[in-house]
């Protein structure tokens, strides 16, 4: 509801109309073993998507993002690595368990 009302008000918001795969594990968050095969699948092709999208609609931006909703973004980190890092041929992530 409140992301909706986000993206009416101020036009900051891009979603995918997706399914990304039904979870077939236990998983408990926060551990190393994974989702399953069809979700894990279905996180890649978001991704995948995403960006091609992205280049598609901000040809000329220096830097695209890909964020969930299960994150936590320090914004001054963040802005402060961005001044250092090169603006072309860079993927960067930090990997979390597996």
């Amino acid at each position: 509801m409140f992301l909706l009302k986000e993206a009416d008000e101020y036009h900051d918001i891009i979603t995918l109309p997706m399914n990304e795969g039904r979870p077939n594990t236990t998983k408990l968050e926060y551990s190393s073993s994974g989702w399953g095969l069809d979700a894990q699948m279905g996180m890649n092709r978001k991704t995948f998507l995403w960006f091609e999208l992205a280049l598609r609609l901000f040809p000329r931006v220096n830097y695209i993002t890909k964020a969930d909703d299960d994150m936590f973004l320090r914004v001054p980190q963040f802005l402060s690595d961005l001044r250092v890092i090169p603006l072309r041929g860079i993927y960067w992530g930090v990997p979390v368990g597996g």
